[in-house]
């Protein structure tokens, strides 16, 4: 199930707020679904924290979760940044490790879900990309 949509009114006006996010996962758990898709985008990483919390707050067993992550997109210093605007020029902001498939970014984007049981990278069907290379970097946080 994705997770785009948690997070706070202050990223976008259309999102679920913690409270309501936990209620929906824990139906979607009641009816099977134990699968959450989520990425360290959305909204510049709330939504994989709002996630952690509800799992931890409704005493999910670990072992039957499945968290899986993206990365690549550049994630935001605060809910309010909008970066993916036409025309940003994102190293003149400072933002070099903040998007991509960096050592650092990789760590910084998985952070949240480091401790799950069961963690899954997509790195967005970037060509060149060794996978080999992103799983000993994921693997070695372990």
């Amino acid at each position: 199930m994705g997770t785009m949509q948690y997070c706070t009114s202050e990223w976008q006006n259309w999102v679920l707020g913690e409270e309501e996010v936990i209620i929906h996962i824990k139906a979607s758990y009641d009816v099977g679904i134990n699968t959450f898709d989520t990425a360290d985008t959305y909204s510049n990483g709330l939504s994989d924290v709002i996630l952690g919390n509800a799992i931890k707050k409704l005493s999910l067993p670990r072992d039957e979760i499945v968290v899986t992550t993206k990365v690549y997109r550049v994630v935001g210093r605060t809910l309010s940044e909008k970066l993916s605007k036409p025309g940003v020029r994102l190293d003149e902001l400072g933002y070099v490790n903040q998007r991509g498939l960096s050592r650092k970014h990789i760590f910084a984007s998985i952070k949240g879900v480091c401790n799950l049981i069961m963690l899954m990278l997509s790195c967005l069907s970037r060509p060149g990309v060794r996978l080999k290379i992103v799983l000993t970097t994921i693997l070695s946080c372990f």
